[in-house]
């Protein structure tokens, strides 16, 4: 009996041990997350992700305040992107943001990182003023809505767009904003977000936590 005990113990210690060593028996985090926890002040492009990956600028500003992106005053269209190629073009990215007046806030993938004026991307956008948010894709900097527009759409929320083969989908707080069919970007590209992408208003003051995008 005591020797059918020492190989179980010996099963379950070579288990737990050798996923401590080598890995494995543990659930992998989203491959793209930043919860924007830094010290108040930093510059979005001076940051470094959760997930190890730094940003990039495409419009100035979005600066580290109480450990959220907020907005600069001076922002104009801010526009900013993650450096790094998402391992699928099938996959989805959120974030929450918050804001007021003329601003608007986005989140978009399959991002080719360009330029404003020739930017390329699918995004879910939210406007504080009037409470809709809309799902759009621009292509080479000209922006088309796809689908209708949902409403009563209040901050904080939670914005979320995917890419499934040639479906793109959005959603504000888990509730859908509209699923179309569309294959003009097909490219895996970058995650996304800003004021820049309809290239209209600027984001003062508008805020961005809690950003993941991960494979399907």
């Amino acid at each position: 009996m005591r020797y059918f005990l020492f190989i179980f113990f010996c099963i379950v210690a070579g288990s737990v041990f050798g996923s401590w060593f080598f890995g494995g028996g543990g659930t992998a985090g989203p491959e793209v997350e930043d919860t924007f926890t830094d010290s108040d002040s930093t510059e979005l492009q001076s940051h470094t992700t959760d997930s190890g990956h730094s940003w990039s600028e495409i419009n100035a500003d979005v600066i580290i305040t109480s450990n959220e992106g907020v907005g600069n005053t001076g922002a104009s269209h801010e526009l900013y992107y993650v450096n790094h190629t998402m391992s699928s073009a099938d996959y989805y990215a959120e974030v929450t943001v918050d804001g007021s007046g003329g601003t608007e806030c986005s989140i978009g993938i399959r991002s080719d990182g360009a330029a404003e004026a020739s930017h390329t991307a699918y995004f879910v956008t939210w406007f504080p003023d009037i409470s809709q948010a809309r799902l759009y894709k621009t292509v080479s900097g000209t922006p088309d809505q796809l689908g209708s527009s949902l409403t009563s759409v209040t901050g904080p929320v939670t914005l979320k767009v995917q890419a499934s083969g040639t479906t793109i989908t959005g959603w504000a707080d888990d509730t859908q904003i509209a699923s179309e069919t569309d294959s003009d970007i097909s490219a895996a590209g970058f995650v996304v977000i800003g004021a820049g992408l309809r290239g209209s208003r600027n984001g003062n003051g508008n805020t961005y936590d809690n950003l993941e995008a991960d494979t399907l």
